[in-house]
């Protein structure tokens, strides 16, 4: 071989390692979703939000006299002072779901029930942390609407959603009995828009479905069929802002296996962020993407999450 193919080739090997090189270093430096997400809550211009009424159990922050409160990576409810620019963390261990209230921190917790009941709601007083106190026990989800607590429980194998009063009293908004299950079952109350509870069945494949409180009917949507019995929509953040409700996903294969997860198609044309108008019923594409890493709820509007930054991909009217 000659020494100007030694050279040629030599070159070439230092092009693709300088190549590698940059984008690996892209790479670390590039936030991740979390990280991303959190960029956008701790903006000082957030510090006079109040978003707790546009807060549900898909949406793991809070915003609230000046603080903020959400998830961290690592296990624990985390609080941020927007003044001092500091966090601490309040809460450890694994908290499904919280929301903070008249200076209370409410939270579920995973028991030992096993029989589709499998959490406990608790409170603690921001006063005075290490005392923590039962607010109801066996239940499978809750959410906080306003000054209510909603919370579902499985009765006889029938699902029903009752609405809390105090220690003592609570009452039945709807039941589901389980002989509609194949045609009707919500399986897990997401949240509320105003008359609407909204209900999903299942990640995989599964529809989201709602409830109108004053009408008393039920509607199914987002069933997106992809003529295809192997190919699925897999549902992966589910949000609200008033009248709206969007999902994020990807469509994946059951046919085929990927070495962590579902296998994504990744050139589906349904791979995206979608919106779904609950009062006249249009569902369209808002954004068609395959690497969104989430989407974010804040001060009425939507953000998306991909490529280490956020943008608005929607305002509610």
């Amino acid at each position: 071989m000659s020494k100007k193919i030694k050279k040629y080739i030599l070159f070439i090997l230092i092009l693709a390692f300088i190549a590698l090189g940059v984008r690996l270093l892209v790479f670390i430096n590039t936030p991740n979703s979390y990280e991303v997400r959190n960029m956008l809550l701790e903006r000082s211009e957030n510090q006079q939000l109040n978003t707790t009424y546009e807060k549900n159990n898909e949406i793991p922050y809070q915003i609230l006299d000046g603080f903020l409160y959400y998830y961290g990576e690592e296990d624990g409810l985390y609080q941020y002072d927007y003044r001092k620019k500091e966090k601490k963390k309040l809460l450890g261990g694994e908290i499904c779901d919280f929301q903070v209230v008249d200076k209370k921190i409410y939270y579920s917790k995973i028991n030992d029930n096993c029989n589709g009941n499998d959490f406990d709601l608790f409170y603690r007083d921001m006063d005075n942390l290490n005392e923590k106190k039962v607010v109801i026990r066996g239940i499978m989800n809750w959410i906080f609407y306003h000054d209510e607590i909603m919370f579902c429980r499985y009765v006889q194998d029938d699902l029903t959603v009752f609405r809390y009063k105090n220690d003592s009293s609570y009452e039945e908004v709807v039941t589901v009995h389980k002989e509609n299950y194949d045609s009707n079952h919500p399986e897990d109350l997401l949240f509320r828009l105003g008359d609407y509870l909204i209900f999903q069945r299942g990640y995989k494949g599964g529809y989201l479905s709602s409830y109108n409180l004053k009408t008393k009917e039920w509607r199914d949507f987002f069933n997106m069929d992809l003529n295809s019995d192997h190919l699925y929509f897999r549902k992966l953040d589910t949000q609200g802002v008033g009248n709206y409700v969007f999902i994020q996903g990807r469509v994946c294969d059951s046919e085929k296996s990927a070495i962590a997860g579902p296998y994504e198609v990744r050139n589906a044309k349904q791979n995206g962020i979608w919106q779904f108008n609950l009062i006249t019923g249009e569902e369209k594409q808002l954004l068609r993407t395959n690497d969104n890493q989430g989407i974010c709820v804040l001060d009425n509007k939507l953000y998306a999450i991909q490529d280490g930054k956020y943008e608005v991909v929607f305002t509610a009217p």
